[in-house]
């Protein structure tokens, strides 16, 4: 989905329509949001942040004013789809048999008038059914939160897997990955990673997010690598050992991710090496940091944020440049913070909500002059 906006409609106004691109994005992140909040992430984050003096959130104050939020708690137990409509609407069944444009934004309204999470239930489960597959895979993300029937949300988690767009793909393995990250839909989203061959590098290459390894925006002549060789760094990589992991959902992917890529740049004698990092391609990048070699230029692309697991060495690097949207609904699916604390990462926030993707988007590099943050 390329679409992307700098005024997205808020609150139930953004149920009004569930075919306009724009509304259907602010639908996504308000369910996940919501699912965040009822999952528990977002106190999680909180109190795994706080241990490290880098306090991260995953709602940021000044985003939550230009697009609220409802705010939620856990639920003492979890609810059946039945349960959830009987109580806030008198609805036998578990969901309406459509769901038009005027039910979700009543069922919108409601939810942000009580702030409850029967209300929050019901509106998931009756996502489920929406006409955009971005839709109801935010929806299932949530549904699962507290569902006692995840079999219907999970296989929309699974079908978005296979999905051809890739906000749509992204999303649907991050939250899939985080209930059954060994499941058999991930692995043709990942690759065994390769022993490095050796050769010369030049000074600067891509590293790909999770679930991408298979994707093209970051090989040599993909969009964004053609875009950034010709107008921003003229040193990238072009071989066809770019360096590359596995793009696999788990800390231990991402340690051996880190191994691989130290590895890559000894056998190419690419100490100082600087690169772009997508997602958690950051998160790669930062435990290689601590391994004994040493980058130049880093610039993170809609990086997760969690403190207490991954760290720039700052004494390894020569500077490091964060690019990020607002509310990325990917990394809210990733329980990640919004926005790094530490100011030795030099956050630029874009003017634009939503989309994951949208930070490799040579699109939004030129309308925006991302190669003057840098």
């Amino acid at each position: 989905m390329k679409e992307t906006t700098e005024n997205p409609p808020k609150g139930p106004d953004a149920f009004a329509s569930l075919e306009d691109p724009v509304s259907v994005q602010a639908q996504a992140a308000i369910l996940l949001a919501v699912g965040a909040q009822m999952r528990g992430d977002r106190a999680a984050l909180q109190a795994r942040s706080a241990v490290t003096a880098q306090p991260a959130d995953m709602l940021i104050h000044d985003e939550l004013a230009d697009f609220p939020i409802p705010r939620l708690v856990p639920p003492a137990r979890r609810l059946s789809p039945r349960a959830a409509m009987e109580k806030r609407f008198g609805v036998l069944g578990a969901a309406p048999p459509e769901t038009p444009a005027e039910t979700m934004a009543t069922m919108a309204a409601d939810l942000y008038a009580t702030q409850s999470t029967t209300s929050a239930a019901a509106l998931a489960q009756a996502a489920l059914d929406h006409p955009h597959p971005l839709v109801r895979v935010a929806a299932a993300h949530a549904a699962l939160a507290i569902t006692t029937e995840p079999a219907k949300p999970y296989h929309i988690l699974v079908d978005g897997t296979r999905n051809d767009d890739e906000l749509v793909r992204d999303l649907a393995a991050t939250a899939l990955a985080r209930y059954r990250p060994e499941d058999p839909a991930l692995r043709r989203l990942t690759i065994e990673p390769e022993t490095p061959s050796e050769g010369t590098a030049y000074t600067s290459t891509m590293i790909h997010g999770t679930f991408a390894a298979n994707g093209t925006w970051w090989r040599p002549n993909g969009d964004f690598w053609a875009y950034v060789d010709q107008h921003v760094w003229h040193d990238l990589y072009s071989g066809a050992d770019v360096y590359k992991w596995s793009g696999g959902y788990s800390p231990g992917a991402r340690d051996q991710g880190a191994s691989d890529l130290v590895a890559w740049m000894r056998s190419h004698g690419a100490d100082g090496l600087s690169f772009m990092a997508h997602s958690h391609g950051t998160s790669v990048s930062m435990l290689a940091s601590w391994r004994n070699v040493n980058f130049g230029r880093a610039v993170f692309l809609s990086s997760p944020v969690h403190p207490s697991l991954y760290n720039m060495n700052f004494a390894a690097v020569q500077k490091v440049v964060s690019i990020r949207v607002k509310l990325d609904i990917v990394l809210l699916a990733d329980g990640s913070g919004s926005r790094f604390a530490d100011p030795r990462y030099n956050e630029h926030v874009l003017p634009v909500w939503f989309n994951h993707s949208a930070t490799h988007d040579p699109a939004i590099w030129t309308k925006y002059n991302v190669p003057a943050m840098l």
